[in-house]
């Protein structure tokens, strides 16, 4: 497995890019290529991580806690 930062920019306009974190390939997968993005969240005195996170990117499905889709981050 190796790991290397990277940089991502859309082919079709030029003018979209992003940089997730790191570049994961792992030649023993059949889709060798993952990406990772990692934050550095600082939670409030007294606030859990599950509080942050549903104030700011996630919501509550169920009883699960899943990515919320139509966040702005997400029709940037």
């Amino acid at each position: 497995m190796q790991v290397t930062k990277c940089f991502f920019c859309t082919r079709e306009k030029g003018n979209f890019g992003g940089s997730p974190a790191e570049l994961v390939t792992d030649p023993s997968k059949s889709n060798i290529h993952e990406i990772i993005e990692a934050k550095n969240v600082i939670v409030m005195d007294g606030e859990t991580l599950k509080d942050y996170l549903i104030k700011s990117i996630c919501k509550m499905f169920d009883t699960s806690l899943k990515v919320n889709m139509s966040h702005i981050y997400f029709s940037l």
